[in-house]
């Protein structure tokens, strides 16, 4: 979220992506895109979503 707010993107968007990394001890950012195709497939058709996970 912090990433999204500092590129001045809207807040929904940041909150979306983040609800979709797991909430689990030890969880990456490379991890969760591992595990989540729902997150990897997100990323491909949300230019704005995948800017925020690359700077992230």
């Amino acid at each position: 979220r912090d990433v999204a707010r500092v590129q001045g993107k809207s807040y929904g968007l940041a909150d979306r992506l983040s609800k979709m990394i797991p909430f689990e001890v030890g969880m990456t950012l490379e991890k969760a895109y591992e595990q989540e195709e729902i997150l990897r497939d997100f990323l491909k058709v949300d230019e704005e979503a995948a800017e925020i996970w690359e700077m992230a």
